[in-house]
């Protein structure tokens, strides 16, 4: 993906879709226009049976408000935690080759299903004063992967980068209270 000044973050909960688009300038982020769209029904009720039309309607809907910039911006989707696994594991600092082995072997153990039927990454944290380091581990199993980029592609929506909705969050903390 080019590095852009300008890019949307979109995420469709089970009440609504959000979506904000955000420019920097100078190192100053600005939303420069958002979007709450609701359901027609909440898609956690047990009545909803057609789960991902009632997406497509809400994702149709923005869509159209806001086709032509869309298609020529990055687009963030913020994937639920639902249907991503977050684990975190401490494991020695070694040197970078040794630490991917060590990663990876983490993520084996961590993610619950085997692990050519996920989409995975990791987070280092930095070392702490022992010398041990904190580790993210993502995953998001390709069927459900699939079926997710599939529900986008429909409504027009390609996503540049995916992302769990609650490191979303972090990161948007991190960055706004340089922690």
């Amino acid at each position: 993906m080019e590095s852009s000044k300008v890019a949307w973050g979109i995420e469709v909960g089970d009440f609504a879709l959000k979506a904000m688009r955000i420019q920097m300038v100078d190192d100053v982020v600005t939303v420069t226009d958002f979007a709450v769209i609701p359901h027609q029904r909440v898609l956690t009720d047990p009545s909803v049976s057609d789960r991902a039309g009632m997406i497509r309607v809400t994702l149709g809907a923005f869509t159209q408000q806001h086709a032509e910039r869309l298609a020529s911006e990055p687009i963030v989707m913020s994937l639920p935690g639902s249907v991503g696994f977050a684990r975190f594991a401490t494991i020695p600092a070694v040197d970078a080759k040794s630490m991917r082995k060590m990663v990876e072997y983490e993520a084996r153990q961590q993610i619950p299903f085997p692990i050519e039927e996920v989409e995975w990454d990791s987070h280092m944290l930095a070392p702490d004063a022992s010398g041990q380091c904190g580790i993210g581990i993502f995953a998001v199993t390709k069927e459900r992967l699939q079926e997710l980029l599939s529900l986008y592609s429909e409504c027009g929506i390609e996503p540049d980068v995916l992302t769990l909705s609650s490191v979303a969050v972090y990161n948007a903390l991190n960055y706004d209270l340089e922690f």
